[in-house]
């Protein structure tokens, strides 16, 4: 008696331990997202703002590059060429004469009333022989 009594018990004590191991098999879910923040979330442009680096300002405009667009830009036999780096600039006028002549020179891909505004540029940079070069120039209005 004392056998089966001890035999019951074991076969519950490893029941209860299947039954457990079971319980803990869930499928998994998503977490929580936990962000917390005391900010709002910054709007589209406060995100195009943050984007750019101011380099330097003067009577034209401003000049700024964009902190992602550093890289370097040549690999010959899968070896970076540390040399040569492109970037993408842009530059925001703001002397009225230089505005005046932009408006003239693009007037016919401009819609009415449109006004140039800025310039984004692809750039080259060879650091060896100290140069640049103009990859692509994108002139932007005041309606995009």
């Amino acid at each position: 008696m004392k056998k089966l009594l001890v035999l019951l018990m074991t076969l519950l004590c490893c029941a209860t331990a299947f039954a457990a191991d079971a319980d803990t098999k869930t499928d998994k879910q998503q977490g929580v997202n936990w962000e917390i923040s005391m900010m709002p979330k910054p709007s589209a442009e406060e995100q195009e703002a943050a984007r750019w680096s101011i380099v330097v300002e003067n009577n034209v405009g401003v000049y700024a590059y964009d902190m992602d667009s550093l890289t370097f830009s040549k690999v010959t036999n899968g070896v970076v060429d540390k040399n040569i780096i492109s970037v993408l600039t842009k530059t925001v006028f703001t002397e009225k004469n230089m505005l005046k002549k932009l408006d003239e020179q693009f007037k016919d891909k401009l819609a009415k009333k449109e006004k140039v505004q800025y310039c984004e540029i692809l750039m080259t940079f060879n650091l060896q022989d100290k140069t640049y070069g103009v990859e692509a120039m994108d002139v932007y209005g005041s309606k995009k």
